[in-house]
């Protein structure tokens, strides 16, 4: 019985890696430095913070499950493979959204 065993690529690690850890450390400096400093609004943080947004859910799609060739019970529905990212960024979004507005009325 060969099982075929699927390799990430570096690539593929280092995309992961952007939005599960380094993406949301990186938010939260974003955070803490636009509560910390009275400037006006739109800001070179608010720019960078949104950029940080953007890029961490483009990560997220980009590292969305492929179909696989072969047929298994969690791939039988079509579009499984989106339901995740559709998922994460449908929950992402709107936290990152109020996060940005609590840090700007403190």
């Amino acid at each position: 019985m060969a099982e075929e065993q699927q390799m990430t690529t570096l690539s593929g690690c280092l995309v992961r890696l952007l939005w599960m850890m380094i993406g949301p450390a990186f938010l939260m400096v974003c955070l803490v430095l636009i509560a910390m400093q009275k400037v006006s609004f739109p800001s070179i943080l608010d720019i960078i913070y949104g950029i940080l947004v953007i890029f961490i859910s483009l990560a997220r799609w980009i590292d969305r499950p492929k179909p696989s060739a072969v047929p298994s019970e969690t791939s039988t529905q079509p579009g499984s493979g989106l339901r995740p990212a559709l998922l994460y960024n449908a929950i992402f979004l709107p936290v990152a959204i109020g996060l940005w507005v609590l840090a700007r009325l403190i």
